[in-house]
């Protein structure tokens, strides 16, 4: 059986406003996205994302993360 998680910061507790969550079927996550999803910070998140915890998709001037990364890191199914 997966679990699921749920973004752990509603939307006024969001660190940045018009941050939408990770939805189910989505591929990839922005940083924000999966600041919200896993509860962790930005540079914890950067670290993960240069030690290939997380992996990183550079589209353009964008980072995206691949959401089965971060459902390996939290060790359940996002969204």
């Amino acid at each position: 059986m997966t679990k699921s998680i749920a973004p752990s910061i509603d939307a006024s507790e969001a660190k940045k406003e018009g941050v939408q969550p990770i939805r189910s079927g989505d591929l990839t996550a922005s940083v924000a996205q999966t600041e919200q999803a896993t509860g962790l910070g930005r540079t914890t998140i950067d670290k993960l994302m240069r030690d290939g915890t997380l992996v990183r998709k550079k589209v353009g001037r964008r980072t995206l993360i691949t959401v089965e990364s971060i459902e390996r890191l939290v060790g359940a199914k996002v969204a």
